[in-house]
């Protein structure tokens, strides 16, 4: 028998993760060694879907859709203030070393431990997901951070209705692709955390960035990591549906049973039960949970008392947890208070001048990249009206030209790895950009005659350069918008 499942998957995600070999994950061929396979079958089949979940995964960490990416780079902008005038989360890095942490997220496990946290606010630095911010005020407690990423407004439900008191004292630790909405409607402090996206490292305003997964219940994990807090102790983290059916905590903002969970139910090892039915968005927050768990230095306490099991993590009561790790008194919020500085009026002017530089570099790079895939575009008419069209017809196939004509359009997707280029464009283009390479690198491998694999490369390209320029015309539209703005910031002073 080989590794642990997740280990497989983390493995397997890290390496897509952070080489081109996720181009290639449509060549992938399982290979069977049949006395291993006869007599581990269950394992092997399990690695297979293992194998497949992490470049499922990878890919949708990807993108599925550049106009869902554009909806988050356009948040960002729109979001500059908020940016600017805001502390960032690297102003508390390695701030809380050694101190325990606990990550309270809205699983219907919640009911069952919540009123313990009333006690030890003073004990651990508390971070809820977004949604535990009503279930939490409704009994009179609150987190000490609180935090956001998804980018659609219906996140701003979470925060309405609160009273002003709900939010004294609790920071909004926040990724800023959040709607400008969710912003207006949370009325505390703030706090930036920016996620591993090229965008911010194109705004060059440092702020602090995690490698987040896709739930506001793994961002908090990576938070209270990034702090320094050891142990982490998760709470109400159930990934699973409750023995009851129910999808989330008593008082949760959409209900106890939200429908949508229902949807493509599958069943996962549990942690007080060989299998809990849970559904495929969970699953999804689970891999991620194997893969932050599996690669963090911190140990990692599952106090959910039900749910899915976390691998890597010690399964123990909330209340033994607290009993064991959670019994020095100390002053998180004050800690926080102490440690974050605004940035004063001199500063936030320089940055201003900073980003409508940076603005400016970027509609140079939108206009140079539309001219050179426009100059593709017409490369790949090229093709067709002097290689596709003769051989269609009937005469040889002009192979000599062909590869001329299909090394060249191959050179230009280098512009991928143009800094300016990744650092203005990628984040919004990668999942069209990944999703073409994959299918180049798919028709390629297959042994097929010379001119079906040229044209089927050309086809394929000339479609991503006309969809690249329709993309990258509306990132110039929004980047004026921008530049409008800060112009306008900097004369009114």
């Amino acid at each position: 028998m080989g590794e642990e499942l997740p280990v497989i998957f983390t493995t397997i995600n890290n390496v897509l993760t952070a080489t081109d070999t996720k181009f290639y994950v449509k060549t992938v061929n399982f290979i069977e060694q049949a006395v291993a396979f006869s007599e581990n079958k269950e394992y092997y089949l399990n690695v297979v879907r293992a194998t497949k979940d992490a470049i499922k995964e990878v890919l949708n960490f990807f993108g599925n859709d550049p106009h869902d990416s554009m909806i988050g780079i356009e948040n960002t902008l729109l979001n500059i203030d908020e940016i600017l005038n805001n502390p960032g989360i690297d102003q508390l890095k390695g701030a809380f070393k050694g101190r325990p942490g606990i990550v309270v997220a809205t699983g219907p496990s919640l009911n069952k431990n919540v009123e313990l946290l009333r006690d030890v606010t003073d004990k651990a630095v508390v971070v809820g997901a977004d949604a535990s911010m009503r279930v939490l005020a409704k009994k009179g407690m609150k987190p000490h951070m609180v935090c956001s990423l998804e980018r659609m407004p219906p996140t701003a439900k979470l925060f309405e209705e609160l009273s002003p008191e709900a939010f004294e004292d609790v920071y909004y630790a926040a990724a800023p692709v959040i709607s400008p909405i969710t912003y207006q409607t949370y009325k505390g402090k703030r706090i930036i955390v920016y996620r591993n996206f090229a965008t911010f490292k194109w705004l060059d305003i440092e702020k602090g960035t995690l490698n987040i997964g896709p739930s506001s219940g793994n961002m908090a994990f990576k938070i209270l990591e990034y702090i320094g807090c050891d142990p982490i102790i998760l709470i109400g983290q159930d990934l699973a549906f409750g023995e009851d059916g129910n999808t989330h905590a008593t008082g949760s903002t959409f209900g106890e049973r939200e429908s949508t969970y229902y949807e493509n139910c599958l069943l996962v090892e549990g942690n007080y039960s060989p299998q809990v039915r849970s559904s495929r968005v969970w699953n999804m927050f689970l891999n991620y949970y194997h893969k932050d768990v599996l690669n963090s230095q911190a140990k990692v306490i599952n106090a959910t008392e039900g749910g899915a099991k976390i691998h890597g993590t010690e399964i123990m009561t909330f209340k033994e947890a607290i009993g064991k790790y959670v019994t020095e008194s100390f002053d998180p919020l004050a800690a926080i208070k102490k440690t974050l500085t605004y940035p004063d009026g001199e500063t936030l002017t320089a940055q201003r001048k900073q980003v409508l530089d940076k603005v400016d570099q970027g509609l140079m790079t939108c206009g140079k990249s539309i001219e050179l895939f426009k100059g593709c575009h017409a490369l790949c008419m090229e093709y067709i009206e002097k290689v596709w069209i003769p051989f269609s017809q009937g005469q040889p196939y002009n192979e000599a030209e062909g590869n001329r004509i299909v090394t060249e359009l191959e050179q230009s997707v280098q512009i991928f790895r143009d800094p300016d280029f990744f650092n203005v464009l990628m984040h919004y283009v990668q999942s069209y950009a990944i999703k073409t390479m994959i299918e180049v690198h798919d028709i390629t491998a297959r042994d097929l005659p010379v001119h079906e694999i040229q044209v089927n490369v050309v086809s394929i390209l000339k479609d991503m350069y006309e969809v690249m320029i329709q993309l990258i015309i509306k990132m110039e539209e929004l980047l004026k918008v921008l530049k409008e703005k800060l112009e306008a910031e900097l004369i009114s002073g």
